[in-house]
């Protein structure tokens, strides 16, 4: 599974001839932000999940958390440029770091009025492992000013997938837009597309058989499978290192669709049964 942390600029002119001695210390008890600076200090930190401005630090496995730093002030210039180092540290609850971006930042041309940095990471991690601290180091390559944001976050499975299990194990579990390549917590589709529901890391299953029903509003039946696999021989542990169950919606449907599926184990009663609705848009 790959994590993703980087980092998206727009920068400002900053003017006055002194250097005024900046420092910062902000924190946001609710969701446990601390922002302390010294040399360097910003008006706000925005804390985004998937582009929305939110107070809380509770994630859905895949969404996207996002640290905007506004108007930073305190870089030293040298003609248009500054020179930002940015790092990024994320480290489960053991104190294990799972996220390390280094020097994010290469030198920036000021365009405009205001330095904004924006780091962002993508909360695909085990949620067993959390709750997790993220740390955004910020510091200035041609002075000695220095920022650290530090927030601890949770992440949980998708409540919209009802799981029922037996004797089995999996570190994720979630829908995949197989052309969009991305996660979805929304649950809403559309027609002629290939869907998928992923599970990483499945274990308890060697002999697997895979039923899957889909049922749309008014009780239509428009699958029923007793196992998409067909005949196949035993695998091994590593062909479950991402189990994908694809469905595709198609024609006139009535909303919601109910989606009916399991992995079983046909030498044993090991199973991992999952249901979920989804919206066909």
């Amino acid at each position: 599974m790959r994590f993703f942390a980087l980092v998206l600029l727009s920068t400002t002119l900053l003017l006055g001839c002194k250097p005024e001695k900046l420092s910062m210390d902000y924190e946001n008890k609710k969701i446990g932000l601390n922002v302390v600076g010294t040399d360097l200090k910003c008006k706000e930190v925005q804390i985004k999940i998937d582009e929305k401005i939110e107070n809380r630090m509770n994630l859905l496995f895949g969404q996207r958390l996002t640290f905007e730093f506004l108007d930073v002030q305190g870089f030293k210039k040298e003609g248009s440029k500054i020179f930002p180092l940015m790092s990024i540290a994320v480290k489960d609850a053991k104190g294990k770091e799972v996220i390390s971006s280094q020097d994010l930042v290469k030198e920036m041309k000021i365009l405009n009025k205001n330095v904004k940095l924006i780091a962002f990471i993508d909360a695909n991690l085990p949620s067993e492992d959390g709750p997790y601290t993220a740390t955004i180091s910020i510091q200035d390559k041609k002075g000695k000013g220095e920022m650290v944001a530090t927030m601890p976050f949770s992440i949980q499975q998708d409540p919209k997938l009802k799981l029922e299990e037996r004797d089995v194990s999996y570190s994720a579990i979630y829908l995949w837009n197989q052309e969009d390549q991305q996660i979805i917590n929304s649950h809403e589709v559309e027609s002629n597309r290939d869907y998928y529901i992923m599970i990483h890391d499945l274990e308890g299953i060697s002999s697997p058989i895979l039923p899957m029903r889909i049922i749309d509003g008014k009780g239509t039946v428009l699958l029923r499978d007793d196992n998409l696999l067909g005949t196949i021989e035993k695998k091994s542990a590593d062909d479950f290192k991402r189990v994908p169950i694809r469905f595709t919606l198609s024609g006139d449907i009535n909303n919601p669709v109910k989606i009916i599926t399991s992995v079983q184990d046909s030498e044993s009663d090991h199973i991992i049964h999952i249901t979920t609705l989804v919206n066909v848009k």
